[in-house]
């Protein structure tokens, strides 16, 4: 996780092509995904995604990946994590039963 906060893209690539655990999670319940969010790295995000990892999960305080990356102002970050929402139909938090496709269609 220290390189993705950092946003060192190749350490993270070559621990990814080692096997490291990208589903880990620290005592907060923060996961790898929302350290690149916080952190902006776009690349590292993409990377992630393209290993299939979980992205939407809340950590112990609800906070989710896109609301860190929105509240950092990393648009590429939001864009890149409403992308996987909207294709992959994942439910969005805050409307139950709704998924990101459906919540737009509405508006």
């Amino acid at each position: 996780m220290w390189a993705t906060r950092k946003n060192h893209y190749r350490v993270v690539e070559y621990l990814t092509l080692q096997g490291a655990d990208i589903d880990a999670v620290d005592g907060d319940g923060f996961d790898i995904v929302m350290y690149a969010a916080q952190a902006g790295g776009e690349h590292i995000l993409q990377l992630l995604l393209d290993e299939a990892v979980a992205y939407d999960l809340p950590c112990k305080s609800g906070t989710t990946a896109l609301a860190i990356a929105a509240s950092n102002g990393h648009a590429g970050c939001v864009q890149k994590l409403l992308g996987c929402l909207i294709c992959r139909g994942c439910s969005w938090t805050g409307l139950p039963g709704h998924t990101v496709g459906e919540a737009l269609a509405e508006r």
